[in-house]
């Protein structure tokens, strides 16, 4: 039986949708979201993939889903939570501006007496799928140099892969997450849906710095076009 997020975890401290929220960038996606996000007492924040209209997302999600271009962050009990824009305009790859790397830089700065938590759309770091990791954050090497300057700096959440991914890159933690449709199958060179179902990922952040987190299945919805392996 189908569980909804907000149904086994009624109590949270935020909420986080981490890009391609529509796949058609529509106006009228994006007031359905904000429209379903209403069921939660916690706040929701949201950030761009590939696929948005980030122009449309601020125009239908706020006030009801907090959504900015610019880099933000909100705190929780001894955590920083930072939220940045790996979108770039007309490519499914992502990028992180000079500016916006910069400006992430002084937060991860500013906030270095709390653990942080940097939360994004692309994957900075291979996940294992040659296809998948051509078109990953294209400056990687440029943020990872700014990052690892922040002992602070204690895990990096990501979308984009559409598949559970849990690795490290030094003391830093890497959690990929499910898509909400349709799921890309691990380890593959060549693009191959996986006939699992959508899916998404909880977070406890520990007083301790250290991560505590799962995917939650939505276990017996499979719509049939999830199943077709021919293409996306």
């Amino acid at each position: 039986m189908a569980t909804a997020a907000w149904e086994k975890f009624p109590v949270c401290d935020a909420v986080v949708l981490g890009g391609d929220l529509s796949q058609d960038g529509s106006k009228k996606a994006y007031r359905s979201i904000a429209r379903i996000m209403l069921d939660y007492a916690a706040p929701v924040y949201a950030i761009t993939g590939n696929h948005d209209n980030p122009e449309k997302m601020v125009e239908k999600l706020n006030p009801t889903v907090r959504f900015s271009m610019a880099v933000t962050s909100f705190r929780l009990q001894g955590w920083q939570v930072v939220l940045v824009n790996s979108r770039d305009e007309g490519k499914v790859s992502g990028v992180i501006s000079e500016a916006d790397i910069k400006a992430l830089d002084q937060l991860l700065h500013k906030g270095a007496d709390l653990h942080q938590l940097i939360i994004m759309h692309h994957h900075p770091s291979p996940v294992g799928s040659a296809w998948m990791d051509s078109i990953m954050l294209s400056n990687s090497d440029a943020f990872w140099k700014m990052a690892e300057r922040h002992a602070s700096l204690k895990g990096v959440l990501f979308g984009h892969v559409h598949q559970d991914f849990d690795g490290m890159r030094g003391d830093v933690r890497l959690l990929g997450t499910p898509s909400t449709t349709l799921q890309f199958k691990p380890g593959e060179d060549d693009f191959m849906m996986d006939d699992l179902s959508p899916g998404y990922r909880w977070l406890r952040l520990n007083e301790d710095g250290s991560i505590k987190s799962e995917v939650e299945r939505i276990e017996g919805h499979i719509p049939p076009d999830l199943t077709d392996l021919t293409g996306y």
